[in-house]
């Protein structure tokens, strides 16, 4: 189903054993539109500190109760990697986290399915490898990227409001572009696919489409039974109407 990553955020998160905090953040891989990580912030319970959370690790969400629930206990929580705040995260923190939880990485060869794409790195299993030490530039948060200034032939036409994630697979198929109502709408579905150039320093993004086409984007209606249906009816951009499916993942857990 399709979903609103940022209502989600603040949600309960629950571990097999208890309440383990709050659901600070999301971390999306540019390249593919698909979220990596749940950023869990464990507040009154180990105050201060944050953890990363794959697909692999979260069981379900209930959007009636504002709950995530985890496939890990509080104790495997506790032991998992410190996540720092001020630092981007490295691949060897990846592969640290990967081992913790027991999960099959996404960069493995032959894992295939929700837009995965191999690290940039061919010797995974080399930790001493200057490749492998480098961070993973391609991880964007998604309280970074809302409030973005959108840009379309060079021109402001609105900012970032919220992005839309398949609860699934955790494919990122579609921003809300927040347009103020200069095309006949107030917020457009617009597909993630016609996201260009992302500027962090300047926090704007450029959409690949012309001006003129974006009054053929969908409005995004927070009142749809969960944000579902929206995909069917979504253009790109020469406005030819497409369908949206989400990709399966053959490796789901």
């Amino acid at each position: 189903m399709l979903r609103s990553m940022n209502e989600q955020l603040n949600y309960t998160v629950e571990a097999l054993d208890g309440e383990a905090g709050h659901l600070h953040d999301f971390l999306i891989d540019e390249r593919t539109w698909v979220v990596r990580y749940a950023v869990v912030d464990l507040g009154h319970w180990l105050p201060g500190r944050k953890v990363l959370l794959a697909r692999p690790g979260i069981d379900a969400a209930d959007y009636a109760s504002k709950t995530l629930t985890l496939k890990a206990t509080k104790a495997q929580i506790e032991a998992s990697p410190d996540l720092t705040d001020d630092a981007p995260v490295s691949r060897q923190y990846e592969q640290y986290l990967y081992e913790h939880y027991q999960w099959a990485p996404y960069w493995a060869p032959g894992f295939a399915g929700g837009g995965v794409m191999p690290m940039e790195t061919t010797a995974i299993s080399e930790p001493d490898s200057p490749p492998f030490k480098a961070v993973n530039p391609h991880l964007r948060s998604l309280r970074e990227l809302t409030g973005y200034s959108i840009l379309v032939d060079e021109e402001h036409v609105g900012r970032v409001d919220a992005f839309m994630c398949y609860d699934d697979t955790w494919e990122v198929p579609f921003l809300v572009a927040n347009v103020g109502g200069w095309f006949h709408k107030e917020r457009l579905m617009v597909p993630t696919k016609r996201v260009g150039e992302i500027a962090f320093t300047e926090h704007r993004l450029t959409l690949n489409m012309r001006a003129d086409t974006l009054d053929d984007l969908p409005a995004f209606d927070p009142e749809a039974p969960e944000a579902g249906r929206m995909e069917m009816c979504v253009y790109d951009y020469r406005g030819k109407m497409v369908s949206h499916e989400p990709v399966k993942d053959k490796h789901r857990r």
